[in-house]
């Protein structure tokens, strides 16, 4: 297959290299709507974040007895994916619904964040609460980590990111960053910068190092951001059916994905040239945009419950999965570029489910 080198990324690009994914396992602890998804850094387990106040921690390839699902399983087991109603651990402390997690890259702590305000930093191996950090005046949305865990980051309804100390044991935020005008809703970390956005339109990137602020306006709600592998571009999710890839730097516009006229029927869907088009849909929720592992996808939940992906270059889309029946808010991509093809998604459906690359792709 012919191969493409993306300037703005440097990713070494399959053209058009079509990922097709069925869904593996559906993980339903009871927690409500999952609010939030993350694969553990080096993407064994998964976490998910629900309306019931908990994080639980899964093994999503093993079945709910235990045991890892092998090729014997499959025989045994009826068509479709697992169900995985018992996770390995889970993680209760919050007091109102938990909106997000953060992940060391060892993988023994992480933090999460919720409707109550609350920044909490938990041991995974004891699953005891260890710091619990308060000084946002209203639901915090979102949570990041730097490289070593050392810092973390909070992003607030009250339009505030606050910067906390973990290994102190300080209760004040060392840095609170008061620019944005309206909620902010997602906050990631990349090497020495800060990217975060807002409900005010804007996507920001913070140069730690440099202490400079760069302001790109994008116009409508940004609902979440990520950033590229390499550091060069930013993804953003916005309220207007729409995800960008901006440049970094210079907040141009790379490309634009989403709208019916270039969406094909969900994977899996009978149909064909004749077929309703299903266009992405982002509106009223919090919906997460991501990129695969080697930058060379994109992936969005979509308010119709559909996940979407397109080829980051061309823009074209790989079609819609279909499973979930509400609001697909949280999306996370393996962090392994040899599993690129494997998903989390979140739902407002009670359910979160993991995807993987079908043979032959």
């Amino acid at each position: 297959m012919s191969r493409t080198r993306n300037r703005r990324t440097g990713s070494d690009l399959r053209a058009m290299a079509v990922i097709s994914r069925e869904c593996a396992a559906v993980l339903d602890g009871g927690q409500g709507a999952v609010h939030c998804v993350r694969f553990t850094r080096d993407g064994a387990y998964a976490m998910t974040a629900g309306q019931d106040r908990s994080v639980m921690l899964w093994n999503p390839a093993r079945d709910d007895g235990g045991a890892a699902a092998g090729p014997e399983d499959a025989r045994e087991r009826p068509p479709g994916p697992r169900a995985l109603r018992t996770p390995i651990t889970t993680f209760a402390g919050h007091s109102h619904e938990v909106l997000g997690v953060a992940i060391a890259a060892d993988n023994s702590r992480f933090i999460s964040c919720g409707g109550d305000k609350l920044v909490i930093a938990w041991d995974v191996a004891t699953a005891r609460a260890v710091r619990k950090l308060g000084g946002h005046t209203h639901r915090v949305n979102a949570v990041a980590l730097n490289a070593d865990a050392s810092v973390a980051l909070s992003a607030g309804y009250d339009t505030t990111v606050r910067c906390w100390d973990l290994r102190s044991q300080m209760r004040e935020p060392i840095q609170t960053l008061f620019d944005a005008a309206d909620s902010v809703a997602s906050v990631v970390v990349h090497a020495h910068r800060l990217v975060t956005g807002s409900v005010d339109g804007c996507a920001r990137i913070y140069d730690v190092r440099k202490g400079l602020l760069t302001t790109h306006t994008l116009g409508p709600p940004v609902s979440s951001v990520a950033v590229s592998r390499d550091g060069n571009c930013v993804l953003a999710c916005t309220l207007d059916d729409r995800v960008r890839l901006l440049d970094l730097a210079t907040g141009e516009l790379l490309a634009s994905y989403g709208g019916a006229g270039r969406e094909r029927p969900p994977s899996g869907a009978a149909g064909g040239a004749g077929a309703r088009l299903r266009a992405f849909e982002c509106r009223s929720y919090k919906v997460e945009a991501a990129l695969s592992s080697d930058d060379a996808h994109v992936v969005a939940g979509s308010e119709d419950g559909g996940v979407h992906s397109w080829d980051l270059v061309s823009a074209d889309s790989f079609g819609v999965l279909a499973g979930h029946t509400r609001a697909v808010c949280s999306v996370a991509c393996h962090p392994d570029i040899g599993e690129r093809g494997a998903l989390l998604t979140g739902s407002h459906d009670g359910t979160a489910r993991y995807w993987v690359e079908t043979a032959g792709t």
